[in-house]
């Protein structure tokens, strides 16, 4: 059985990392050996995708905060940044420790255990 995924992303930061952070899931938090196939993102505004009662603070400010307290003139560049941070994520501390992300687990696993069509 195959998966097929269509992240919804907003800029082409983003659209280069999803895929490889996915596949990370996939392997390492949920162990399946099914194929994943990650299809073309969806592309748009964040004001226009996320839901209101979506997390409190972006990751991106999150990220810069955590990278100016070790180093005031560092900052946080997603173009350069982001590929990085994706490989080199702590997936299983990530997801106890984000609800959205937990979600996002949570539904791939009920994808696994559904019979084919």
């Amino acid at each position: 059985m195959t998966l097929y995924v269509g992240p919804i992303v907003e800029g082409q930061t983003e659209q280069r990392c999803v895929e490889r952070l996915l596949h990370r899931v996939w392997a390492e938090l949920l162990s399946s050996s099914e194929r994943l196939q990650v299809v073309a993102p969806f592309r748009g505004r964040r004001p226009n995708l996320v839901h209101p009662n979506g997390e409190e603070q972006s990751g991106a400010a999150w990220l810069k905060k955590q990278l100016r307290d070790r180093d005031r003139k560092r900052t946080y560049k997603k173009t350069v940044d982001a590929e990085l941070f994706v490989r080199s994520i702590n997936l299983a501390e990530c997801r106890n420790n984000s609800p959205s992300f937990d979600k996002l687990c949570r539904t791939l696993e009920a994808q696994l255990r559904r019979p084919p069509v």
